[in-house]
């Protein structure tokens, strides 16, 4: 027998929303769209809140208004090959993926399909991606992500944003005699501290393995810097967390974020050199003291690989005698 197929049933159980629209005319000019056709699943995807709409132009804008819908229409009544687009749609709180295409430049037919668990994973993926495991903190990808933003920050406000790189000392050693267990605990606690400092808008990074970074931003004063790291230096103390800190200032030191990195290692380092357990302001000294430091290394590393190091031997005589009673090797 013939099969007569029943296309408006057909495509009410389609899985995917779909509508269709067809253009209406002021004179020459389209001024809006006729809905012609919506299936079922559309109408129960936007929670049958668009059941009795006729015109394109009545509801979708309470869809999302961040859509040139018309423009997107009247391109796809040419035949235009339009991308995808994705959206989220206040209507119903969910992320769709919408495709028009045009038929026959009379009619633009519009197939939704709902990717909000997709757009969840990709969100939970990259939170993921952006956050350390051990302390929960956000990572080093996440403060390269956020830096341009703290710049902008300050810029608008004309404030100061300080960065505070923390290095636990003696890590290797605690690892080394007390374990991994010990010193992944004492990372925790350094995390639990940081944390503390939130509520003052300062947010803290796991930066490496035994590094943390803080940001502070929106300082009035370069003294309420000196301030608040003053007091986060006192909190790792009274956890008895022994800790060097570098610290540099946006825009004062540099505007640069390479130049803010590098400085605020070599001040680590210079806290490090003077004693350990202490925080330093980066100086433009540093640099220069840092910079003859690694030439005469570099220099040093030379001359060994050359065998340019040769003894000399310096006689030392007793003053009141004249006896020879030494030698000082050169």
């Amino acid at each position: 027998g013939t099969l007569e197929l029943d296309f408006t049933y057909i495509l009410n159980n389609y899985a995917s929303p779909i509508l269709i629209i067809k253009p209406v005319y002021d004179g020459s000019k389209i001024s809006d769209f006729e809905i012609i056709f919506k299936n079922e699943t559309f109408l129960s995807q936007l929670n049958y809140s668009i059941t009795n709409y006729k015109f394109y132009s009545e509801f979708k804008d309470k869809i999302t208004d961040k859509i040139d819908w018309i423009g997107l229409a009247e391109r796809a009544l040419k035949n235009e090959m339009l991308q995808p687009v994705v959206y989220k749609s206040n209507l119903v709180n969910n992320w769709f993926r919408m495709k028009m295409q045009g038929l026959n430049g009379e009619l633009v037919i519009i197939t939704l399909e709902n990717v909000t668990n997709e757009i969840a994973k990709d969100e939970a993926l990259k939170d993921s991606i952006m956050h350390d495991f051990l302390t929960g903190l956000p990572n080093r990808a996440k403060f390269s992500e956020d830096i341009t933003s703290y710049f902008s920050t300050a810029k608008e406000n004309d404030t100061f944003t300080a960065f505070l790189l923390v290095d636990i000392d003696n890590m290797k050693g605690i690892n080394d005699l007390k374990g991994h267990q010990k010193g992944d605990e004492i990372l925790c606690q350094s995390a639990a501290i940081l944390r503390m400092f939130e509520r003052s808008k300062i947010t803290s990074y796991r930066f490496g393995d035994d590094e943390f970074m803080v940001v502070i931003p929106s300082a009035a004063t370069l003294d309420s810097i000196v301030n608040i790291t003053d007091t986060i230096f006192e909190a790792f103390q009274m956890k008895n967390i022994y800790v060097s800190g570098g610290i540099t200032v946006y825009p004062s030191d540099s505007e640069a974020e390479e130049d803010l990195l590098r400085f605020m290692d070599i001040a680590v380092q210079c806290a490090k050199k003077d004693g350990k357990n202490r925080f330093e302001f980066f100086e433009p000294n540093m640099q220069r003291l840092f910079i003859q430091k690694l030439n005469m290394q570099a220099k040093m590393t030379d001359a060994v690989l050359e065998r340019d190091l040769y003894l000399v031997y310096q006689p030392q005589f007793d003053v009141a005698t004249g006896e020879l009673r030494g030698f000082e090797a050169l």
